[in-house]
């Protein structure tokens, strides 16, 4: 199947539109890779108007298929340059396509160099930008001694920030301390970013797990008790307090979908109005974006 990005406007119709509040017919317009307009409409009348409207538009009957907004997914672990073999922008993005998802956001470990440096982020900028199928956002890491550079990841458009309570399982990415969390805090204070900390502190007096089946799910369980997590975030709470951080949740608008189950089978994927997985095929061409600032992209000739 040959997949062409469409420089046309395009319409998609579907009796099932999923939108802010409620999942009702309506047509989406699609010009110059945004939804122009949005009519709640889906009959003859709509289609008359909007052929008039728009000369040349090219209409997507999705019937009573379900139409909705493309998932992120901000929680991607894409391990290149580094450790491709676990996972590359290639595969990662291609499955993303094909599960629905529009866009990544790449978390800072476990490539090779990290996340941690502005000079590290141009690294996975160039090693990603021909590879990707959807659109790739970074995250940047908080470890010890590199407070300085977080303004610069800032400024090349980091979505937030990352750090470790515990050891992260990788060298190049080392937890941080109570004096690391609070430089980080100083640089971050004035800025609108986000800090998510890997909610875990190691036990001092932990059980011992040496005699223990390693392949047992209750070995694993064992190893991660709860106290682990309580006492992190009562750790990560007294910070904020310290500072006088009034607000350490982000989250500050609620959906109407908010803890429901998505279910189903995707039929396609379309990402600023071209199909990029369709009917069991996804596209041959890489059609995704770095949403980084124009500014870095600049920088390391990525246009």
């Amino acid at each position: 199947m040959q997949f062409q990005r469409d420089s046309r406007i395009c319409a998609f119709i579907s009796r099932r539109t999923v939108l802010a509040n409620s999942i009702r017919p309506a047509t989406l317009v699609v010009r110059d890779e945004r939804i122009q307009e949005i009519s709640y409409d889906t009959g003859e009348d709509v289609v008359q108007y909007l052929s008039q409207k728009y000369p040349g538009i090219l209409f997507h009957d999705c019937g009573s298929l379900v139409l909705m907004p493309g998932i992120i997914d901000s929680h991607v672990h894409v391990n290149e340059p580094g450790r491709t073999e676990w996972e590359g922008f290639h595969t990662a993005t291609r499955a993303a396509a094909a599960g629905g998802v529009t866009t990544i956001a790449d978390m800072p470990l476990n490539s090779i160099p990290p996340t941690t440096t502005l000079n590290n982020l141009k690294i996975k900028a160039r090693e990603a930008h021909s590879k990707i199928f959807v659109d790739v956002a970074f995250w940047g890491g908080v470890i010890p001694g590199n407070q300085h550079e977080l303004q610069s990841l800032i400024d090349a458009g980091v979505v937030g920030f990352k750090c470790f309570l515990c050891p992260s399982g990788v060298d190049e990415f080392p937890h941080v301390s109570v004096n690391d969390v609070e430089k980080a805090f100083l640089q971050l204070l004035s800025t609108k970013t986000v800090l998510a900390f890997h909610a875990e502190c190691e036990e001092s007096e932990g059980t011992n797990l040496l005699t223990d089946d390693p392949k047992m799910y209750e070995t694993f369980l064992r190893s991660r008790p709860d106290l682990m997590e309580l006492n992190a975030v009562k750790l990560i709470c007294d910070w904020c307090i310290k500072i006088e951080l009034d607000n350490i949740c982000h989250k500050n608008k609620l959906t109407p979908y908010q803890g429901k189950v998505l279910f189903g089978k995707v039929v396609a994927t379309v990402l600023r109005g071209t199909f990029i997985f369709k009917e069991g095929n996804i596209c041959d061409k890489p059609m995704g974006k770095l949403l980084l600032n124009a500014n870095i992209l600049q920088t390391i000739e990525i246009q």
